[in-house]
């Protein structure tokens, strides 16, 4: 059952000790050199201050520019809602950034859908609870720095970046990431490209709040990524930021009273569109925002890296890697994320190449079969992880299922009579994908890059 947060926010408030906490504020970014601070306040809890460093950049100088203003206003936007969600305050005050329709309706899908699994988690309800500013009309901005032809290519650390940096290495980008460390950092050493890193560092009073009992949870945490490479891209001239989500991303993990509850809604197509458009309207009209693997399934991309080889000891796709308070470790190989990864490779790499990559054979372990049934719709709900699409996973099982390499293993052989007995399905899967939707320079490369994997 999911309540109203007016419900549930008096217990949680009295613990902060928080009054009624009625506002959000965006309070404003104060830029010195390459470091952006970005100002919040929760009413009756205090202000809050979360720095961004842009490694090489002069944003108070040379790359203070109407685009780069415009996209830290992105930015304070989109990494406010870590300090929101802390006690959920139904006002909202923007402060000073201009609010049109557009930007109020990317807001509030921010709000609702990428908040969908917090909200899902502490059981709360958040349609209609906000109340958004009165908006106005905004003018769209001006070309105001030139920009070329290189794309800005944020990356992970997983198969997916790596994927797209080398499938657009002929257009010379430019890597990125936020917070480098570990996997990231050997895939920058391996790809031998130019990188960008930017720090960040979230204000310590959300850590103390959350230890407190505040509401915590998800959240989309590509919006801020794509915030702050729209920033780094404005400011170094490249004409545009080629982020590595596909198509599975768009696939819900479970509907709840009408509302699809996306855990990689961030990622998906609806909050790239919406936030293309703001970048198009308030940052600069020639840059282009998107998806370089859009049109593919994650099995296609599992096959592509799988045929590259040579990033078997750089890359790491687990998501408890990372932490935001700096720990990291390798694979875990009990997370979901781990084991799609596993099982999406499997049909394309042997046995004896993945367990060198994981550390160990994670489709002969008993205790996770059920974990893998999930990951195939075998079970109540497909997990809450940046995986791929239920029709994939049982693709690749009952494919696995059908050769000697993996039919033995225990997982495969415990799931194979509630699988649909077909390669077929995988076959489809690996057709090459359409490219007609990307940006026209993207096309080439993109189906020379899984015209290749077949």
């Amino acid at each position: 059952m999911r309540h109203s947060p007016a419900d549930v926010r008096p217990e949680v408030l009295d613990r902060l000790g928080a009054g009624t906490c009625e506002v959000f504020r965006w309070l404003g970014v104060d830029v010195e050199r390459s470091t952006a601070t970005l100002r919040y306040e929760l009413d009756g809890l205090g202000e809050f201050a979360e720095q961004f460093t842009f490694d090489g950049l002069d944003l108070a100088g040379e790359h203070d520019t109407p685009a780069v203003r415009g996209a830290l206003d992105l930015l304070h936007l989109t990494a406010g809602i870590s300090y929101l969600k802390a006690a959920l305050p139904p006002r909202l005050d923007l402060g000073p950034i201009s609010a049109d329709d557009e930007l109020a309706d990317l807001l509030l899908a921010l709000l609702v859908d990428g908040l969908g699994e917090f909200a899902h988690v502490n059981g709360l309800d958040l349609r209609g609870w906000f109340e958004l500013p009165d908006t106005t009309e905004v003018q769209p901005i001006e070309a105001s720095v030139d920009l070329d032809d290189r794309p800005l290519v944020p990356v992970g650390g997983g198969k997916d970046s790596i994927v797209t940096l080398e499938a657009l290495r002929s257009l010379e980008p430019t890597l990125f990431a936020i917070n480098p460390r570990g996997p990231i950092v050997r895939t920058f050493d391996a790809a031998g490209l130019p990188t960008i890193a930017v720090s960040r560092k979230l204000d310590e009073q959300l850590f103390a709040l959350n230890d407190a009992g505040a509401f915590n949870g998800h959240v989309p945490v590509t919006s801020i990524v794509s915030a702050a490479a729209v920033v780094t891209a404005v400011a170094t001239g490249h004409g545009s930021v080629a982020m590595a989500n596909e198509r599975s991303a768009d696939q819900a993990n479970l509907e709840l009273d009408g509302m699809h509850v996306n855990h990689q809604w961030s990622k998906g197509s609806a909050f790239e569109s919406m936030f293309a458009r703001s970048v198009r309207n308030r940052v600069h009209p020639d840059l282009v925002y998107a998806s370089f693997l859009r049109p593919a399934s994650e099995l296609a991309i599992a096959e592509r890296f799988a045929a590259l080889g040579s990033y078997d000891a750089v890359f790491n796709s687990c998501n408890r890697a990372f932490h935001l308070r700096g720990e990291t470790r390798e694979w875990c190989g009990e997370c979901p994320k781990c084991q799609f990864v596993y099982m999406a490779m499997a049909p394309f790499a042997g046995r004896d190449r993945l367990v060198r990559i994981f550390g160990r054979d994670l489709l002969d372990d008993e205790v996770a079969t059920e974990d893998f049934a999930a990951l195939a719709g075998l079970t109540e709900h497909k997990p809450f992880e940046c995986i791929g699409e239920i029709e994939e996973s049982h693709a690749a099982l009952a494919c696995l299922a059908t050769r000697d390499e993996w039919r033995e293993s225990t997982v495969v052989k415990a799931l194979a009579d509630r699988l649909r007995p077909t390669c077929t399905e995988l076959d489809g899967l690996l057709t090459p994908p359409d490219a007609s939707s990307l940006p026209l320079a993207w096309r080439r490369p993109f189906e020379e890059a899984f015209g290749a994997a077949r």
